[in-house]
């Protein structure tokens, strides 16, 4: 009977899945992942600042794939709903800021997840 593999976390898992035995490979990507988990949140409370929809549905386009390689789905949901408020003009400063409370302890939590494979 084989082995069930033993991962340190959902972010182990998902990329072991992916790169299939290839630790360079997931070495490489660990390392690119961890720069996105860095700069997601610097970016999304820029465009939050600057109210900008169009700039923050780039951002999320740009990281789509990054949400399935990782399981993600609620930081792409936070995204969806940020975009969501503002198109819609219902917010007020303090909705915002807890989009941005979700988005940074999201990047940290998988910047740590990620750490934790280097």
């Amino acid at each position: 009977m084989p082995e069930t593999p033993q991962y340190r976390n959902i972010v182990d898992q998902q990329l072991s899945k992916l790169v299939e035995g290839d630790l360079l490979f997931k070495s490489e990507l660990v390392s690119v992942y961890s720069r996105y988990m860095q700069d997601i949140p610097e970016e999304f409370a820029q465009l939050i600042n600057e109210k900008d929809t169009k700039g923050l549905a780039l951002l999320d386009h740009k990281h789509k794939t990054t949400y399935q390689v990782l399981a993600l789905q609620q930081l792409a949901t936070v995204f969806e709903q940020t975009r969501s408020t503002l198109e819609d003009q219902l917010y007020d400063d303090e909705v915002l800021d807890n989009y941005v409370i979700k988005v940074n302890t999201i990047c940290e939590t998988t910047l740590l997840q990620l750490r934790e494979l280097q």
